[in-house]
């Protein structure tokens, strides 16, 4: 949360600190950024986190079982450009400042206290990569309680979004939730990075839950399968 309110506050602070870890990285790309991991799971600088976020493997946050970032550096690419990121959280300081603040506690508790006019866009881990062995998270979040909030939410009519479940070839990710709770859309996110490097062809499809208290643009309801292009970030 600490670097949502510096780029609520000051964006051009966190892009002069990244730019920064951006050049010192050029000298040694790999050794730097297992260095600046280090620095990071011990001093927590907002700035370093955005540095791991935009230069790991496919910006895929991970976490081990004591709370410290323990993802790879992506070999293939060199991370977000500074003037690229510089505008990225400028674009972001423009639409956030003023209408919105950063808070760290239960979800629950914002529910309760969610007004007429909030928004909740929800994307927990996926209920299939945070049980079992292939915990890819420090913690995860009990279907019960996604189901409890949802119904609450629904109660007080407070319009959600929520990323939870999804598929890859024939391996699911977690159950469907309770059909009454919201209108679920398949989206087809295109082929799955992980298994085109393990050889195999599989698509990804990603379960999205839209509450029923919202107004859907042109249509009475959304359409059971829509394809997402990540370069383009829409929905066709």
């Amino acid at each position: 949360m600490t670097l949502w309110e510096e780029i609520i506050q000051a964006p051009d602070r966190i892009a002069d600190r990244y730019e920064a870890l951006w050049n010192r990285e050029r000298r040694n790309p790999i050794d730097e950024f297992y260095l600046i991991r280090t620095e990071f799971n011990i001093d927590k600088e907002p700035a370093k986190l955005l540095y791991l976020l935009a230069r790991c493997v496919k910006n895929a946050v991970r976490f081990n079982p004591s709370g410290q970032f323990n993802q790879s550096p992506d070999k293939r690419r060199t991370g977000t450009l500074p003037k690229t990121m510089r505008s990225e959280l400028n674009a972001a300081h423009l639409l956030l400042r003023g209408r919105s603040r950063a808070v760290t506690g239960d979800f629950m508790t914002l529910f309760e206290e969610a007004r007429t006019g909030d928004f909740f866009y929800l994307d927990p881990p996926y209920q299939g990569t945070s049980e079992g062995r292939d915990q890819r998270y420090f913690e995860s979040v009990s279907r019960e309680r996604i189901v409890a909030g949802l119904s609450l939410l629904n109660a007080r009519e407070i319009p959600f979004v929520l990323s939870y479940d999804g598929s890859c070839g024939n391996l699911n990710y977690g159950e469907p939730l309770p059909p009454e709770l919201a209108d679920r859309v398949l989206l087809d996110v295109g082929r799955s990075s992980q298994a085109t490097l393990n050889g195999r062809d599989h698509v990804t499809i990603e379960s999205l839950y839209i509450s029923r208290c919202l107004k859907y643009a042109g249509t009475s309801a959304p359409q059971p399968l829509a394809h997402f292009s990540p370069q383009l970030g829409m929905f066709a």
